[in-house]
C-alpha cells in the first residue's frame, strides 16, 4: 500500500466532505501533517458549513482539564487545556477568548493549544473607578465583560510571543463591556480595545455580511461599520475622516501617531440613525495624523467617490459649517435599506440628522454620489 501521507488533495477534500462531527475532523487531522492542512484549509473555505458542537462543560476548580460533551456521540470527551485554568471563555470561530483574574486577555485554540495574546481588560473603556466596590479584579472577571466575538480566524501565520508580532488587520474583534455595555473593538495586534461611542445596553453582537451588527436592550439593530476613511483636501491641508470611531493607525511604511488619543471620535450607525465622524488633520513635517475638534468653518461632503470641502459662506449657500454631509457608501446596508442615504453630522458641538427626506430608490449597482461643475 502506498503512503497515505501522498493521497491526492481532492481524494482528501472529498473525504472531508463526508464527515459530520468535530471528533472525526479531530482523528483526520491526527493522521500526519498534510491530511491536517488540507483539513484547515478545507473548513476556512466552508464558513457556511458548520460542524454540530460540542458543550465545554463547567471546570472543576483547581484543574487544568477541561471536559466537552458531544450531541452527536453522546460522548464527553477530555482535554487539557491549562491556557483556561481559572479564566473565563467564550468562543468565536473555532477559538476561544479566555480573561483572567490577572486582566490578562488571550485568543486560544483549544485543539492546537495556540494561544494570541489580546489587549488587556484595562485597556477597555468605562473602567470602574478606584473607589468603586467593583474595582476588584475577582469582581471584574464576573462582570465586566459580556460577549466576544471575531471576525474570522485568525491567520495561521501569527505569531504567540507578544501582540506586535500578532498583526492580522483581517482578524477584529468586537466586545461588549463595562456596566454600561457599550462596544469597543480591535484589530489583532492592536494595543489597546477602541471605544464606540454609541447608545449603551447592548446585549448581543454578531459578524454578518462583512459588517458588525449589535442589538441593544430594546431590539434595535445597529450596523457597526469600522472600515471607512475618507481623505479630504481644503487649502493645501489633508484630512482624513474615520467613520465607525476609527483612528489612523498605520505599519511602519505608512504614518501613524501612537500617542493620539483613539477614544475621542465617535462612530457606528444603527438601522435608524448614524453616530458620527472622527477627524485628522496630517503634518507633513513629522508624518503624524493630529485629531482636530473643529473644521474652521468648512464643509466636508464625502462618500463613495472623491471628497470635497467647501467654505459655505461663500460657496455654498444653505449647507452648515464646521459639519460633514455624508453618504452611506456602503452597498449592501444601503441596497437592503439599513441606513440613512443622506445625513449631516456636526463636528463641535456634536450632533446629526437625516438630511434628504425624499422618496429613496435603492440601486446596488450605483448609490447616491456627490456631483459638481
Amino acid at each position: 500500500m502506498g503512503n497515505w501521507s501522498d493521497l491526492y488533495d481532492e481524494i482528501l477534500e472529498l473525504i472531508i466532505d463526508k464527515i459530520r462531527t468535530i471528533e472525526d475532523i479531530i482523528r483526520f487531522r491526527a493522521v500526519c501533517q498534510s491530511w491536517r492542512s488540507v483539513s484547515v484549509m478545507k473548513r476556512q473555505r466552508q464558513r457556511q458549513r458548520q460542524l454540530c458542537p460540542w458543550l465545554m462543560l463547567a471546570a472543576r476548580k483547581g484543574s487544568d482539564r477541561r471536559s466537552f460533551y458531544s450531541l452527536s456521540t453522546q460522548k464527553v470527551y477530555r482535554m487539557d487545556l491549562p491556557g483556561v485554568r481559572g479564566r473565563r471563555c467564550w468562543f468565536s470561530q473555532g477559538w476561544l477568548i479566555t480573561f483572567g483574574v490577572d486582566m490578562e486577555m488571550h485568543l486560544l485554540n483549544p485543539f492546537s493549544q495556540v494561544r494570541i495574546p489580546l489587549p488587556p481588560q484595562p485597556s477597555l473603556p468605562y473602567q470602574y473607578s478606584p473607589e468603586s466596590k467593583f474595582n476588584n479584579p475577582k469582581v471584574l472577571l464576573k462582570i465586566f465583560i459580556k460577549k466576544v466575538v471575531l471576525s474570522s480566524k485568525p491567520s495561521l501565520s501569527v505569531k504567540t510571543t507578544h501582540c506586535k508580532d500578532s498583526k492580522d488587520e483581517n482578524c477584529v474583534i468586537m466586545a461588549i463591556s463595562s456596566q454600561f455595555n457599550t462596544l469597543a473593538f480591535l484589530r489583532l495586534g492592536d494595543k489597546v480595545w477602541t471605544p464606540i461611542d454609541s447608545p449603551l445596553g447592548f446585549c448581543d453582537i454578531i459578524y454578518f455580511n462583512g459588517q458588525f451588527y449589535a442589538v441593544n436592550t430594546s431590539g434595535r439593530l445597529f450596523i457597526c461599520d469600522i472600515y471607512t476613511y475618507f481623505l479630504v483636501e481644503s487649502l493645501g491641508e489633508l484630512f482624513l475622516i474615520g467613520q465607525g470611531n476609527d483612528h489612523p493607525d498605520f505599519d511602519e511604511h505608512g504614518y501613524n501617531n501612537p500617542d493620539e488619543p483613539v477614544n475621542e471620535n465617535t462612530g457606528g450607525y444603527e438601522t435608524k440613525g448614524f453616530f458620527g465622524f472622527g477627524v485628522y488633520k496630517f503634518n507633513f513635517d513629522n508624518r503624524k495624523w493630529t485629531h482636530v475638534r473643529s473644521l474652521e468653518n468648512r464643509t466636508f461632503f464625502v462618500g463613495n467617490n472623491t471628497s470635497l470641502a467647501v467654505f459655505p459662506s461663500n460657496q455654498c449657500p444653505g449647507c452648515e459649517p464646521n459639519c460633514i454631509y455624508f453618504i452611506d457608501s456602503y452597498h449592501d446596508s444601503f441596497y437592503y435599506g439599513a441606513a440613512h442615504d443622506m445625513g449631516v453630522s456636526w463636528i463641535n458641538p456634536r450632533g446629526i440628522q437625516p438630511q434628504y427626506v425624499g422618496r429613496r430608490i435603492f440601486s446596488k449597482i450605483c448609490t447616491p454620489l456627490w456631483v459638481g461643475l
